[in-house]
């Protein structure tokens, strides 16, 4: 039986569910990953739900799960996982991104609220991969929070939130993107 009655009270802090670390990868290992992404080559991204939001972006995975990087982060989510209580189980590769001058990715979410999955998208984690003095714009925003700028920072947030890569007006801006999966949210 379900019961009926006021809504209760909720306390909702998005401090309290996300996570900012700085300085997590120096200037040469940001420069790493650029460099093995320029070699590698990118490929037009878009949004898939066109219909919903619009994103303009070059992109590539970095599908080797023994390269540095991966252990380099595991620790990250791991830290995450004990501050949230958020069960994840498992990581897609992560991903690369490359935004020039006019790029962007509208407000949206990274989950699926797949009724008939028993996994989703649970938590993302982004990585501040340029110098902040190499760009203006693309400011990466979580409701009224403006991630940092600086280099080799990383952002750990629920995948459900809402954010978006405001346009870039000038300079490249990288970055690397993870998601980790966990049960579904239903």
């Amino acid at each position: 039986m379900i019961t009926v009655g006021p809504k209760p009270k909720v306390e909702f802090e998005i401090k309290h569910t996300i996570m900012v670390v700085k300085s997590v990868l120096t200037t040469e290992q940001c420069n790493d990953l650029i460099q093995s992404t320029e070699l590698k080559g990118l490929q037009l991204g878009k949004s898939k739900n066109e219909h919903l939001w619009k994103a303009q972006f070059k992109s590539t995975l970095l599908p080797d799960a023994n390269h540095w990087i991966y252990d380099k982060l595991a620790n990250y989510y791991m830290l995450y996982i004990a501050k949230t209580n958020i069960s994840i189980n498992f990581l897609e590769h992560y991903e690369i991104k490359k935004y020039e001058e006019g790029d962007f990715f509208e407000n949206h979410r990274d989950n699926y609220f797949a009724l008939d999955s028993k996994q989703d998208r649970k938590v993302n984690l982004i990585c501040q991969l340029s110098d902040e003095h190499s760009y203006n714009g693309g400011e990466f925003k979580l409701g009224s929070f403006t991630f940092t700028k600086k280099q080799g920072s990383i952002l750990l947030f629920p995948a459900t939130y809402m954010h978006e890569v405001t346009k870039v007006t000038s300079g490249t801006r990288y970055s690397l993107i993870g998601h980790a999966w966990g049960p579904n949210w239903i």
